[in-house]
């Protein structure tokens, strides 16, 4: 009977401390948390890894990469030791890689595989970073370690198309290689045509043009029969021309020049002389026919008109005159200066003579 007793109380001994005893889970990556991570919790006590947590920050023990130098195929393995943390993020060179959820807080150990070297984009750099986050409801931490590649990015290539002069735009078409026409039976071989020396117009003539550019400039004077240009086919031709000259109006006088030269004058520049003439006369503020304009004083003596040199005397002599009877006299005046003197106006001298007669009577 004792036998059985003592047998019976081993047994429930035993249960009980089975019940007591620690268990180890596994989780698996679906759920969220990384392959060969294990979260150890004690049966007895589930608030036991969430005690540690509450008003304490995550606590990173371990965060290593390896290698820290990556070849192009290569890959770096993250290991990682954190307590507390109920997330915990692993971010290489700006790209997450694991992202794990622990509500218990329970201590997460683990390894991480990251992205392989020629997948990494760091832009000119050869290094770059790997983070390891751990957040809690208390705040969160992180940890870094700085891997780099074995060889060096390559510099960028230069530029095939050079730079375009803004300030000289190149004549068209240019010179570059050139194909020969095949026969038949040959493939197509290329030639490269270096430009030939071409004729340097001189100073004085130093416009090198097409004909059709040089007439719709109104360049007719051609310095040489040799080309400054010419197309490689040989179609098109440019020649030198010499600047046109026009008509330089300068302090009321008109001489000869071109353009460019009427410019380094300060002064204005015709093609025609004799609208040069006509803008470069003398300038007044001119009376005629009732009305006020600034033309040439030779216009305003053409028109009969009288020149003022302000505009303010232009109108005042350009109102209208009338014979004003005023005071019992006839005098001519504008038609204001009349009103003025309490006259009164009249077309005619006959009309307002026989207006004042009888004013005298």
């Amino acid at each position: 009977m004792n036998s059985i007793l003592r047998l019976c109380l081993c047994l429930i001994l035993i249960g009980l401390i089975a019940a007591g005893a620690t268990m180890c889970t596994e989780r698996s990556e679906r759920g969220m948390l990384l392959p060969g991570v294990q979260v150890c919790q004690a049966a007895n006590d589930g608030g036991y890894a969430q005690y540690f947590a509450d008003g304490k920050p995550p606590d990173i023990r371990l965060f290593e990469a390896k290698p820290l130098e990556l070849d192009t195929d290569d890959s770096a393995i993250y290991t990682f030791v954190v307590r507390r943390a109920t997330k915990v993020q692993i971010i290489e060179a700006g790209n997450t890689i694991k992202d794990i959820i622990n509500p218990s807080a329970a201590t997460l150990k683990g390894t991480v595989k990251g992205l392989t070297a020629s997948a990494i984009q760091t832009g000119d750099s050869n290094t770059f970073d790997a983070v390891l986050k751990a957040i809690n409801e208390s705040g969160e931490v992180d940890e870094r370690v700085t891997l780099s590649f074995v060889t060096e990015l390559p510099s960028k290539p230069a530029p095939l198309i050079p730079p375009v002069s803004l300030s000289a735009p190149p004549r068209s078409p240019q010179w570059k290689e050139q194909y020969s026409l095949p026969l038949p039976t040959q493939p197509m071989s290329t030639t490269t045509h270096n430009e030939p020396d071409f004729f340097k117009c001189p100073s004085n003539c130093n416009y090198c043009l097409k004909p059709d550019e040089a007439a719709s400039l109104g360049f007719t004077q051609r310095c040489s029969e040799q080309l400054c240009y010419y197309s490689p086919d040989n179609q098109q031709k440019w020649y030198c021309y010499s600047e046109p000259e026009g008509w330089c109006c300068k302090d009321n006088k008109v001489i000869q020049a071109t353009k460019t030269e009427c410019a380094r004058l300060g002064g204005d520049w015709y093609a025609n002389q004799a609208e040069a003439v006509r803008a470069c006369q003398p300038m007044c503020w001119c009376c005629a026919g009732g009305k006020v304009g600034q033309i040439p004083q030779t216009e305003c003596a053409q028109i009969g008109g009288a020149c003022y040199s302000t505009q303010a005397q232009a109108m005042q002599a350009c109102q209208p005159m009338c014979w004003c009877c005023a005071g019992g006299k006839v005098v001519q005046t504008t038609q204001t200066q009349c009103t003025q003197m309490g006259g009164a106006c009249y077309a005619t001298q006959a009309e307002a003579t026989r207006a004042c007669q009888r004013y005298l009577k």
